[in-house]
């Protein structure tokens, strides 16, 4: 993830010809190792010298990294987060605000790898081991699955004459 955010960052940089592209999409990347705080430190600087080639280039650096940090925040995160601990997206979501509300930063960076243990000892604990549980399917082959399931949905019946 933190490859892809340094990529963004570089790409949108070098079109809208940001002084420094380069050095601030290996920042962003960089930055973007650190938990919870690493968006805004990349962004940071990123919309800064955006608004040093003029107002308008600023305005769109802002733009397009909030854009960005919310597809992360809100759809990848979430989905690579679950895949790594074994738990659904919607989950990993709830454990960090629960663990921020709990104990602020400390609290959102342990609250899902702590969900993800607990899931384990539980199965442990029940005899139910975690291959059984884990869908084993990568985001791509579910991806993949949904779109032949809707490829292959038989057509509406239709209703008989009367």
């Amino acid at each position: 993830m933190a490859l892809l955010h340094g990529t963004y960052v570089l790409t949108v940089g070098l079109v809208l010809g940001v002084p420094l592209a380069p050095m601030l999409g290996v920042w962003a990347a960089v930055a973007s190792l650190i938990p919870q705080i690493g968006g805004a430190l990349a962004g940071a600087p990123f919309v800064l010298l955006g608004f040093t080639e003029s107002a308008t280039t600023g305005v769109i650096c802002l733009i397009a990294f909030v854009l960005y940090l919310n597809f992360e925040n809100h759809i990848l995160s979430p989905i690579i987060v679950g895949e790594a601990v074994d738990l659904s997206a919607p989950t990993t979501m709830v454990g960090a605000i629960v663990g921020a509300s709990v104990a602020g930063v400390p609290g959102a960076l342990v609250a899902v790898p702590l969900l993800g243990a607990g899931k384990a000892i539980y199965l442990e604990a029940t005899g139910q081991s975690r291959s059984k549980h884990r869908n084993s399917r990568s985001i791509v082959d579910r991806v993949r699955r949904l779109v032949r399931r809707d490829a292959k949905s038989p057509p509406r019946a239709e209703s008989a004459p009367r």
